[in-house]
């Protein structure tokens, strides 16, 4: 009986708490903006920070410190991040980051989305006293973007 009261006791604070954070709903970029959300119970703690996970550039990267739970969100832009799968979002405990109140399923990461507008405009003309004119112009825009 002390052995199973003393199992139940060294279970981590992802189980005791009922701290749950959402997928992103929207694609996430490399240096774009991202909202997180999360919902809270009676008993989780007030404060957190999110930590953006993914093994193949670094083991954790704080992305947000000392959040106020009773937020119930936060949109921020993400740093430079290498585009790929496999990343998870965690919230953690502000005081040791190892103590993980809640964790996101895996998303991708793409590239940053980019974009460039250009536009060049020329004209010429000619007149004469003999009474004939000519004009001559062009035009280019070119626009592109993805999303």
């Amino acid at each position: 009986m002390f052995s199973a009261l003393f199992a139940l006791a060294a279970l981590p604070l992802t189980l005791v708490h009922g701290l749950t954070v959402n997928n992103p709903t929207t694609t996430v970029t490399s240096t774009g903006s991202i909202t997180i959300s999360w919902t809270t119970s009676s008993g989780d703690p007030s404060a957190f920070s999110i930590e953006l996970i993914n093994q193949s550039f670094n083991s954790q990267f704080a992305i947000a410190n000392n959040v106020d739970a009773s937020l119930g969100s936060l949109t921020l832009t993400l740093p430079q991040i290498p585009a790929e799968d496999g990343y998870t979002i965690e919230l953690v405990n502000i005081s040791n980051i190892n103590n993980v109140y809640a964790q996101t399923s895996t998303f991708s990461v793409s590239e940053p989305v980019s974009s460039s507008v250009s536009s060049s405009a020329s004209s010429s003309g000619s007149a004469s006293a003999s009474g004939s004119a000519s004009v001559s112009g062009s035009a280019s825009v070119s626009a592109s973007g993805s999303t």
